[in-house]
C-alpha cells in the first residue's frame, strides 16, 4: 500500500493511549469479561485439561490462548489466570497494531485496526471469545504483510514462511472472515492498489484450498451446521425482508451504541462521491447493506446484543477501509483533531457499559451466598428460578458459579447446574464426588486442585424454590 505522509509518532501515541486504557479496563472488569458464558467455559477447559480450548476447528484462537495456557502450566493462581486471560486479548490487538505500524510501515492499516478496535465495541468488550473478533485484526495485519512488497520473491525467507502461515490461518478463525477478506480485496483494488497480482492469486489459492479442505476432510460440527442452516430463512422469509425484528433492534442500537458507525458511513459516502470514486462507493454501500440484510435474515428475531454486535463487526471494516484511506493522506504532519474526542467518547462508553455485566456478577454472588447455608450445597436449579434478563444466558452458569465460588468463598468451589428441566438429571443426583456440567460430569480426583477446590461429598439435590 502507498504510505501516506503522516506522523507515525502521533499514531503510535494514539495507539499507546487507546490500548493502554483498554488494557486497564480489561483488568478492572476482568470478572465481567471472564465470568461470562464462553470465557468461563474456556477457562474451565484450559485449566482442567492444560490444553488449548479450540472449538469448531477455529484454530486461529490459539493466538489468544497460548499465554493463559502457559499461565496454567506455570501454576498461576485462578485470579491471576483470569486477569492474564482477560488482558491478553488487548495485548494481542496491540501487538498487531505495532506490527502494522512499526515493522510493516503501513500506517493506514494501523489506524484502521485502531479505530476498528473501538468503533462498534460495546458489548463485545465483555463477550470477548469470538474468533471473528480475533480474526479481523489478524486480517488487517495480513494485508499489511501483503502490501510490504509487490512481489513474493522480495520477501526474506522468514517473512515468506510467516506470510504463508498467516494465509493458511486466515480462514481458520471464523466462517465469516473470508467475506471480510473478499470485501477488502475488491475495495483495495478499486482504490487502485493493483491487488490482482500473482501474489494475490497465490494467496487466494491457499485460502480456497484451506476452506475446501476444512469442509471436506474435517467432520462437520453442530454449531456451524446450525448457523449455515439459517440461510434457509432467505426462502422462508421471502419477500418480507424489511419487517424483521432484527432491523428494529439494529436501528435502536445505532441510536444508542453505534452512532459513530452511521456518522462514519455517511462521511465515507460523501468523500467517495466528492472524489468521483463511484465504483468504490457502490461497492461499499451494497456490501454494507447486503451483509446487514444477510445477518438479519439469518437472525430475524430477538438475539442478545452481544452476539449480534459480534456479527456486525465486519461493517466496521467495510466503513473504515474506504474512509481512512481517503482521509489519512490529508493529515500530512497536522494533528487531525476529530480523532481525539472520538477515541475518548468511545472509551468512555465501553467502560460505562460494564453495568449490566457487573449486575449479573453481583446477582450470582448473592445467589452463592443465599445457597451457602443449604444442607446440600450441590444443587440443580430450574431456569424458571433464574432472572434471565439479568443473567443474559444460562448455559454457562455452572462454570461461572465454579469460578466465582473459587474466587469469593475462601477456595471453596461450588457445583450449581442451571438447566431447563432438572428432572432430566435425576440420574446424576447420587454423584457425591463429581462436578456436574451441561456437557458431562467430572470426578473430583481428575480435576487439578490448583483451580478446583471441591470438597463437598454430599449428593446433588434439585432446588425447587428459592
Amino acid at each position: 500500500m502507498l504510505t501516506p505522509v503522516c506522523n507515525d509518532k502521533k499514531i503510535l501515541l494514539l495507539g499507546h493511549c487507546t490500548f493502554g486504557i483498554l488494557f486497564f479496563l480489561s483488568i478492572i472488569f476482568y470478572q465481567e469479561r471472564m465470568v461470562f458464558t464462553d470465557m468461563a467455559f474456556h477457562s474451565f477447559s484450559i485449566s482442567s485439561q492444560s490444553d488449548f480450548a479450540i472449538q469448531n476447528y477455529r484454530f486461529g484462537a490459539f493466538l489468544t490462548q497460548w499465554i493463559p495456557l502457559l499461565a496454567v502450566k506455570l501454576g498461576i493462581s485462578l485470579k491471576g489466570l483470569l486477569i492474564i486471560y482477560s488482558a491478553n486479548f488487548i495485548v494481542y490487538y496491540y501487538i498487531l497494531f505495532i506490527l502494522c505500524l512499526k515493522w510493516l510501515r503501513q500506517p493506514i492499516l494501523a489506524i484502521i485496526l485502531l479505530l476498528h478496535s473501538i468503533l462498534m465495541t460495546t458489548d463485545t468488550f465483555y463477550w470477548i471469545q469470538s474468533e471473528l473478533q480475533q480474526g479481523i485484526p489478524f486480517l488487517i495485519f495480513w494485508f499489511a504483510l501483503f502490501f510490504q512488497h509487490k512481489k513474493f520473491s522480495a520477501y526474506t525467507l522468514p517473512v515468506k514462511i510467516i506470510f504463508i502461515g498467516a494465509t493458511i490461518l486466515l480462514p481458520l478463525f471464523h466462517p465469516l472472515l473470508p467475506v471480510v477478506f473478499c470485501f477488502c480485496v475488491v475495495a483495495f483494488q478499486l482504490m487502485q492498489f493493483n491487488l490482482f497480482t500473482k501474489k494475490m492469486f497465490f494467496a487466494f489459492a491457499i485460502v480456497a484450498l484451506v476452506v475446501i479442505s476444512r469442509y471436506t476432510f474435517l467432520p462437520n460440527n453442530h454449531y456451524d451446521e446450525t448457523a449455515f442452516a439459517k440461510l434457509h430463512n432467505i426462502v422462508r422469509l421471502f419477500p418480507d425482508f424489511f419487517t424483521l425484528k432484527s432491523h428494529q433492534n439494529f436501528l435502536r442500537w445505532c441510536f444508542f451504541d453505534y452512532n459513530f458507525l452511521i456518522v462514519f458511513f455517511v462521511w465515507s459516502i460523501f468523500i467517495l462521491y466528492r472524489s468521483g470514486n463511484y465504483r468504490l462507493l457502490a461497492w461499499q454501500f451494497f456490501s454494507c447493506t447486503g451483509y446487514l440484510l444477510l445477518i438479519h435474515i439469518c437472525y430475524p428475531e430477538e438475539v442478545p446484543q452481544f452476539y449480534m454486535e459480534n456479527l456486525y463487526l465486519p461493517l466496521s471494516i467495510m466503513v473504515l477501509v474506504p474512509l481512512v484511506n481517503h482521509i489519512v493522506p490529508f493529515w500530512k504532519t497536522k494533528w487531525n483533531i476529530w480523532i481525539i474526542p472520538f477515541l475518548a467518547i468511545r472509551l468512555f462508553f465501553i467502560g460505562f457499559n460494564h453495568t449490566k455485566y457487573s449486575n449479573r456478577i453481583q446477582w450470582e454472588k448473592e445467589f452463592l451466598q443465599k445457597t451457602a447455608a443449604l444442607p446440600n450445597k450441590k444443587i440443580i436449579v430450574p431456569e424458571s428460578l433464574i432472572p434471565t434478563k439479568t443473567t443474559i444466558m444460562n448455559w454457562g452458569l455452572v462454570y461461572e458459579f465454579w469460578l466465582l465460588s473459587s474466587l469469593e468463598q475462601k477456595n471453596t468451589s461450588r457445583s450449581i447446574l442451571v438447566v431447563e428441566n432438572p428432572d432430566d438429571y435425576i440420574w446424576a443426583l447420587p454423584g457425591k464426588h463429581e462436578f456436574l456440567t451441561v456437557w458431562g460430569n467430572f470426578a473430583y480426583k481428575d480435576l487439578p486442585r490448583q483451580y478446583f477446590h471441591f470438597s463437598d461429598s454430599s449428593a446433588y439435590v434439585i432446588l425447587r424454590k428459592l
